[in-house]
Protein backbone atom coordinates (compact mmCIF):
# COMPACT_ATOMS: atom_id res chain seq x y z
CA UNK A 1 0.00 0.00 0.00
CA UNK A 2 1.36 3.34 -1.06
CA UNK A 3 1.26 6.27 1.62
CA UNK A 4 0.52 9.55 -0.18
CA UNK A 5 3.17 12.58 0.60
CA UNK A 6 -0.33 14.70 1.46
CA UNK A 7 -1.47 12.07 3.99
CA UNK A 8 2.31 12.28 5.76
CA UNK A 9 2.15 15.91 5.72
CA UNK A 10 -1.26 16.06 7.43
CA UNK A 11 -0.18 13.25 9.96
CA UNK A 12 2.75 15.31 11.29
CA UNK A 13 1.07 18.68 11.54
CA UNK A 14 -1.34 17.05 13.76
CA UNK A 15 1.35 15.18 15.76
CA UNK A 16 3.21 18.97 16.32
CA UNK A 17 0.05 21.15 16.83
CA UNK A 18 -1.21 18.19 19.38
CA UNK A 19 -1.32 19.31 22.89
CA UNK A 20 -0.72 17.53 26.10
CA UNK A 21 -3.96 17.03 28.67
CA UNK A 22 -2.57 18.67 32.35
CA UNK A 23 -4.09 14.93 33.21
CA UNK A 24 -0.58 13.63 32.43
CA UNK A 25 1.21 15.07 34.88
CA UNK A 26 -1.51 13.83 37.80
CA UNK A 27 0.67 12.51 40.50
CA UNK A 28 -0.65 11.86 44.46
CA UNK A 29 1.17 13.08 47.24
CA UNK A 30 -1.55 13.49 49.25
CA UNK A 31 -4.42 13.88 46.86
CA UNK A 32 -6.68 10.97 45.44
CA UNK A 33 -6.75 10.94 41.30
CA UNK A 34 -4.18 12.86 40.62
CA UNK A 35 -4.97 16.54 41.81
CA UNK A 36 -1.29 17.31 43.74
CA UNK A 37 0.40 17.04 39.90
CA UNK A 38 -2.89 18.74 37.78
CA UNK A 39 -2.06 21.77 40.44
CA UNK A 40 1.26 22.28 40.46
CA UNK A 41 1.43 21.84 36.65
CA UNK A 42 -1.23 24.59 36.58
CA UNK A 43 0.76 26.96 38.58
CA UNK A 44 3.88 26.23 36.81
CA UNK A 45 2.35 27.70 33.81
CA UNK A 46 0.39 30.73 35.32
CA UNK A 47 2.38 31.57 38.04
CA UNK A 48 1.33 32.59 41.89
CA UNK A 49 0.38 35.88 43.69
CA UNK A 50 0.08 35.61 47.06
CA UNK A 51 0.30 31.57 47.45
CA UNK A 52 -3.33 32.04 49.04
CA UNK A 53 -5.11 28.65 48.82
CA UNK A 54 -8.62 28.05 50.64
CA UNK A 55 -9.91 24.39 51.12
CA UNK A 56 -13.59 23.56 52.35
CA UNK A 57 -13.80 20.85 53.32
CA UNK A 58 -10.20 20.36 54.29
CA UNK A 59 -11.22 16.67 56.42
CA UNK A 60 -8.01 16.03 58.50
CA UNK A 61 -6.17 18.88 56.62
CA UNK A 62 -3.60 15.88 54.61
CA UNK A 63 -5.96 12.83 54.02
CA UNK A 64 -7.09 13.14 49.65
CA UNK A 65 -5.83 16.53 50.67
CA UNK A 66 -5.73 18.89 47.29
CA UNK A 67 -3.77 21.18 49.23
CA UNK A 68 -1.81 19.86 51.76
CA UNK A 69 1.29 19.98 48.73
CA UNK A 70 1.09 23.06 48.95
CA UNK A 71 1.34 24.68 52.78
CA UNK A 72 3.34 21.57 54.09
CA UNK A 73 5.83 22.00 50.97
CA UNK A 74 5.73 24.68 49.46
CA UNK A 75 4.76 27.70 51.22
CA UNK A 76 1.77 28.68 50.74
CA UNK A 77 -0.78 30.12 53.01
CA UNK A 78 -3.87 28.06 54.03
CA UNK A 79 -7.49 28.35 55.01
CA UNK A 80 -8.61 25.50 56.04
CA UNK A 81 -12.22 24.63 57.28
CA UNK A 82 -13.83 21.36 58.62
CA UNK A 83 -17.03 21.24 59.60
CA UNK A 84 -16.73 17.71 61.58
CA UNK A 85 -15.36 18.00 65.06
CA UNK A 86 -13.49 15.28 65.30
CA UNK A 87 -11.92 15.34 62.16
CA UNK A 88 -11.30 19.45 62.90
CA UNK A 89 -9.36 18.43 65.71
CA UNK A 90 -6.91 16.53 63.49
CA UNK A 91 -6.96 18.93 61.16
CA UNK A 92 -5.47 21.23 64.03
CA UNK A 93 -2.77 19.10 64.88
CA UNK A 94 -1.76 18.87 61.20
CA UNK A 95 -1.86 21.86 60.62
CA UNK A 96 0.94 22.99 62.87
CA UNK A 97 3.04 21.82 60.42
CA UNK A 98 2.51 23.93 57.76
CA UNK A 99 5.55 26.03 56.00
CA UNK A 100 4.09 29.30 56.06
CA UNK A 101 0.69 30.41 57.99
CA UNK A 102 -2.52 28.59 57.94
CA UNK A 103 -6.19 29.71 59.67
CA UNK A 104 -8.56 26.86 60.57
CA UNK A 105 -12.38 26.97 61.43
CA UNK A 106 -14.73 24.41 62.16
CA UNK A 107 -17.56 25.40 61.22
CA UNK A 108 -19.80 24.58 57.95
CA UNK A 109 -19.68 26.39 54.75
CA UNK A 110 -22.73 27.89 53.90
CA UNK A 111 -23.98 29.33 50.16
CA UNK A 112 -25.17 32.67 51.77
CA UNK A 113 -25.10 34.11 55.72
CA UNK A 114 -22.55 34.73 58.01
CA UNK A 115 -21.09 31.38 56.89
CA UNK A 116 -20.62 31.98 53.10
CA UNK A 117 -17.13 32.09 51.40
CA UNK A 118 -17.97 36.04 50.99
CA UNK A 119 -18.48 36.83 54.97
CA UNK A 120 -15.66 34.41 56.22
CA UNK A 121 -13.31 35.81 54.00
CA UNK A 122 -14.56 39.48 55.01
CA UNK A 123 -14.43 38.63 58.67
CA UNK A 124 -10.32 37.60 58.44
CA UNK A 125 -9.64 40.67 56.37
CA UNK A 126 -8.33 38.46 53.64
CA UNK A 127 -6.87 40.08 50.36
CA UNK A 128 -7.93 38.92 46.90
CA UNK A 129 -6.41 37.56 44.53
CA UNK A 130 -7.33 34.12 45.88
CA UNK A 131 -4.75 31.64 43.96
CA UNK A 132 -6.42 28.21 44.79
CA UNK A 133 -10.41 27.47 46.27
CA UNK A 134 -10.61 23.66 46.67
CA UNK A 135 -14.42 22.40 47.53
CA UNK A 136 -15.10 19.13 48.71
CA UNK A 137 -18.16 19.19 51.04
CA UNK A 138 -20.27 16.55 49.03
CA UNK A 139 -23.18 17.82 48.04
CA UNK A 140 -23.50 21.83 47.79
CA UNK A 141 -20.92 22.85 45.74
CA UNK A 142 -23.31 24.25 43.23
CA UNK A 143 -25.20 26.42 45.37
CA UNK A 144 -22.13 27.73 47.07
CA UNK A 145 -20.51 28.63 43.60
CA UNK A 146 -23.83 30.05 42.76
CA UNK A 147 -23.64 32.42 45.49
CA UNK A 148 -19.98 33.61 45.62
CA UNK A 149 -18.88 36.92 44.51
CA UNK A 150 -15.04 36.45 45.08
CA UNK A 151 -13.30 35.09 42.56
CA UNK A 152 -10.00 32.60 43.18
CA UNK A 153 -7.27 32.38 39.77
CA UNK A 154 -8.05 28.62 40.00
CA UNK A 155 -10.98 26.59 41.30
CA UNK A 156 -10.73 22.60 41.75
CA UNK A 157 -14.17 21.45 42.65
CA UNK A 158 -15.83 17.88 43.30
CA UNK A 159 -18.72 16.57 40.70
CA UNK A 160 -20.81 13.76 40.74
CA UNK A 161 -19.23 11.35 37.95
CA UNK A 162 -21.87 9.19 37.73
CA UNK A 163 -23.99 11.80 35.90
CA UNK A 164 -24.20 12.50 32.70
CA UNK A 165 -21.35 14.82 31.63
CA UNK A 166 -23.57 17.35 29.28
CA UNK A 167 -26.65 17.32 31.52
CA UNK A 168 -27.12 20.33 33.89
CA UNK A 169 -27.97 18.12 37.18
CA UNK A 170 -27.60 19.39 40.74
CA UNK A 171 -28.90 18.11 43.82
CA UNK A 172 -31.47 20.45 46.00
CA UNK A 173 -30.29 22.09 48.80
CA UNK A 174 -28.56 20.23 51.12
CA UNK A 175 -28.94 17.07 49.27
CA UNK A 176 -26.33 14.52 49.10
CA UNK A 177 -25.27 13.91 46.00
CA UNK A 178 -23.56 16.84 44.31
CA UNK A 179 -24.07 18.04 40.76
CA UNK A 180 -22.97 17.20 36.77
CA UNK A 181 -19.93 18.55 35.47
CA UNK A 182 -22.07 20.66 33.33
CA UNK A 183 -23.85 22.20 36.30
CA UNK A 184 -20.54 23.60 37.24
CA UNK A 185 -19.57 24.92 34.12
CA UNK A 186 -22.89 26.57 33.77
CA UNK A 187 -22.81 28.28 37.46
CA UNK A 188 -18.94 29.57 36.55
CA UNK A 189 -20.11 30.81 33.65
CA UNK A 190 -17.95 32.90 31.09
CA UNK A 191 -15.41 33.66 34.01
CA UNK A 192 -14.02 30.67 33.78
CA UNK A 193 -12.57 28.08 31.73
CA UNK A 194 -12.67 23.67 32.35
CA UNK A 195 -9.28 22.90 31.86
CA UNK A 196 -8.89 19.48 33.53
CA UNK A 197 -10.88 16.81 35.00
CA UNK A 198 -9.89 13.70 36.90
CA UNK A 199 -12.26 11.02 38.68
CA UNK A 200 -14.48 13.79 41.16
CA UNK A 201 -12.66 16.97 40.23
CA UNK A 202 -13.12 19.51 37.74
CA UNK A 203 -10.20 22.02 37.38
CA UNK A 204 -11.20 25.34 35.96
CA UNK A 205 -8.47 28.48 35.97
CA UNK A 206 -10.05 32.63 35.66
CA UNK A 207 -10.89 33.91 32.06
CA UNK A 208 -7.85 36.59 33.08
CA UNK A 209 -5.05 33.54 33.01
CA UNK A 210 -6.34 31.10 31.00
CA UNK A 211 -5.06 32.24 27.58
CA UNK A 212 -1.46 30.73 29.16
CA UNK A 213 -2.55 27.24 29.84
CA UNK A 214 -5.23 27.22 26.23
CA UNK A 215 -1.17 27.91 24.65
CA UNK A 216 0.61 25.30 26.23
CA UNK A 217 -2.37 22.61 27.19
CA UNK A 218 -5.44 20.91 25.61
CA UNK A 219 -8.71 22.08 26.90
CA UNK A 220 -11.59 21.13 24.32
CA UNK A 221 -13.96 20.17 26.67
CA UNK A 222 -14.23 16.49 24.31
CA UNK A 223 -10.89 15.91 24.23
CA UNK A 224 -10.46 15.90 28.41
CA UNK A 225 -13.24 14.38 29.30
CA UNK A 226 -13.52 11.77 32.10
CA UNK A 227 -16.17 9.09 31.87
CA UNK A 228 -14.98 6.50 33.83
CA UNK A 229 -18.00 6.19 36.04
CA UNK A 230 -20.29 7.48 33.24
CA UNK A 231 -23.79 4.42 33.42
CA UNK A 232 -26.34 4.04 30.73
CA UNK A 233 -29.83 3.03 31.85
CA UNK A 234 -31.17 1.39 28.72
CA UNK A 235 -34.18 -0.75 27.59
CA UNK A 236 -35.10 -3.60 25.57
CA UNK A 237 -37.71 -3.47 22.77
CA UNK A 238 -39.97 -5.51 25.02
CA UNK A 239 -39.08 -3.00 28.07
CA UNK A 240 -36.54 -4.96 30.55
CA UNK A 241 -33.78 -2.55 31.58
CA UNK A 242 -30.63 -2.57 32.00
CA UNK A 243 -27.93 -0.68 33.27
CA UNK A 244 -24.40 -0.36 32.02
CA UNK A 245 -21.33 0.78 34.02
CA UNK A 246 -17.82 1.62 32.71
CA UNK A 247 -16.84 0.16 36.46
CA UNK A 248 -17.86 -2.97 37.96
CA UNK A 249 -19.20 -1.25 40.66
CA UNK A 250 -20.60 2.30 41.95
CA UNK A 251 -18.31 4.48 43.26
CA UNK A 252 -20.04 4.93 46.72
CA UNK A 253 -21.61 1.57 46.67
CA UNK A 254 -25.31 0.44 46.12
CA UNK A 255 -27.17 -0.06 49.09
CA UNK A 256 -30.54 1.58 48.17
CA UNK A 257 -32.78 3.44 46.20
CA UNK A 258 -32.69 6.99 45.51
CA UNK A 259 -36.75 8.71 46.22
CA UNK A 260 -36.00 12.27 46.81
CA UNK A 261 -35.60 15.69 44.61
CA UNK A 262 -33.17 15.82 41.73
CA UNK A 263 -32.85 19.54 39.92
CA UNK A 264 -32.49 18.64 36.46
CA UNK A 265 -34.43 20.75 33.68
CA UNK A 266 -35.52 18.43 30.94
CA UNK A 267 -35.60 15.30 32.53
CA UNK A 268 -38.47 13.08 34.47
CA UNK A 269 -37.56 11.22 37.60
CA UNK A 270 -38.46 7.76 36.82
CA UNK A 271 -40.13 5.05 39.23
CA UNK A 272 -37.44 3.24 41.14
CA UNK A 273 -38.93 0.10 40.30
CA UNK A 274 -37.53 0.13 36.28
CA UNK A 275 -34.14 -0.05 37.74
Amino acid sequence: MRISKEFILVFFILILNSKDRLIEFAFNKYSQFGEDGVISKIFECIGTTNKLCIDFGAYDGVFFSNTANLWLHNNWQALLIESDKKRYEKLLKNSIKATSGCITLNLKIEPWGDNSIDSIFSKLKLDEPIDLLSLDIDGNEYYILKNMKIRPRVIVVEFNPTLPLDAFIHQPLDGYFGCSQAALESVLGDDYKLVAITDCNCFFVHSKCVKMIEEKFETNRALIKNENYQMVLSSTYDGKTFLLSRKNLFPWGNNNKYIGEVVAPGYKMLPVSVI
